[in-house]
């Protein structure tokens, strides 16, 4: 222990020795952490932009966009286990930078009900009893499957494609922006909490929250290698809200032109958070051209683009068989009034 002593009757300075390294990795403060997911996260800005016009390569590309917005918005805005602390964006961050938040689009009235529907004609189940020893068949059931059906109820337009109920061409294309789910002229402003709290759709009489669709769809897609199921069993027991998972997942599923629902959503919410983070003028973060490139979807349709939906929206997820009896199921997903 090393002492040190400076003018008499002052007891001495001891230092209690160390045996660790002298060197550590390289400390970051939150505006450089900042700064530098400001940076990645124009990178794939800059990358899905040179994709357009290349429709197949184009939906792949705005998949894994998708992913790296989730992970963006995760990093700044949506934290972990709940806690603002763990976020570079916390309230003290928001506050510092005068950083503000916009309330979602309206959708009003004048919806159009739009119906997926998913059908099982009926079968038939077949089980084996394999012999213990031979492994040959002893015995078998005949199982009938009945008729099932299953609807999803979609009130159009959802939000984050509030304008888009034209035919989309390449004059007039359907435009990926975050003018389509935030309205910057409604007034007040939120914070980052109530920000992220809103509700983005209600499905059936339960609301998804903005919120709860980035933090799903990163632990799914952004972050982990786990699949819904997956990620079903392992909450088993824990008190998860696994229904409301299920939902998430669901809408998830649902596709407008190739493109994930919910990939749509984060990707506007994320062009969102970069375009006033490239704003503000108390961040040094060195963007000089600040423009987001156009994104847009053009297609052809066989008649209106409101009748003729089941060409462009789909539902990617699957069906349950029932075999105790026949099944219609329905779900309604719908804009908050």
């Amino acid at each position: 222990m090393s002492e040190f002593t400076q003018e008499p009757g002052i007891p001495p300075l001891k230092f209690v020795p160390s045996n660790r390294s002298p060197i550590s990795g390289q400390f970051k403060d939150k505006r450089q952490r900042i700064v530098e997911t400001i940076d990645a996260f124009r990178l794939g800005i800059d990358g899905l932009g040179s994709r357009q016009g290349q429709s197949s390569n184009f939906q792949q590309s705005f998949a894994s966009f998708a992913h790296l917005s989730s992970v963006f918005l995760r990093k700044m805005v949506v934290g972990d286990q709940n806690r603002p602390s763990t976020r570079l964006l916390d309230p003290e961050m928001c506050e510092s930078i005068e950083l503000t938040f916009d309330r979602l689009v309206k959708i009003g009235a004048d919806r159009n009900s739009l119906n997926i529907d998913l059908k099982i004609d009926g079968g038939e189940f077949t089980l084996t009893k394999l012999n213990d020893q031979t492994l040959k068949p002893e015995f078998g059931y005949i199982i009938p499957i009945r008729p099932q059906r299953f609807n999803i109820l979609v009130e159009w337009p959802l939000p984050g494609t509030v304008s888009w109920i034209h035919q989309p061409t390449s004059a007039n294309p359907w435009k990926i922006n975050d003018s389509e789910l935030f309205d910057e002229h409604r007034g007040t402003t939120l914070d980052c909490d109530a920000w992220l709290g809103q509700q983005l759709v209600m499905f059936d009489d339960t609301g998804i929250s903005l919120k709860e669709v980035i933090r799903r769809t990163t632990n799914l897609e952004g972050a982990h290698a786990v699949n819904p199921q997956q990620s079903k069993a392992s909450k088993r027991g824990k008190g998860s809200n696994l229904q409301q998972d299920r939902k998430i997942d669901i809408l998830s599923s649902i596709k407008i032109a190739g493109l994930s629902y919910n990939h749509i959503v984060i990707v506007e919410t994320a062009l969102c958070l970069y375009r006033k983070l490239a704003q503000n003028k108390k961040i040094e973060h060195g963007i000089e051209n600040i423009e987001i490139p156009l994104f847009n979807l053009v297609f052809n349709c066989s008649d209106d683009v409101l009748t003729s939906y089941g060409e462009w929206l789909t539902f990617a997820g699957t069906m349950d068989i029932s075999l105790s009896g026949g099944l219609e199921f329905s779900h309604r997903i719908r804009a908050t009034k």
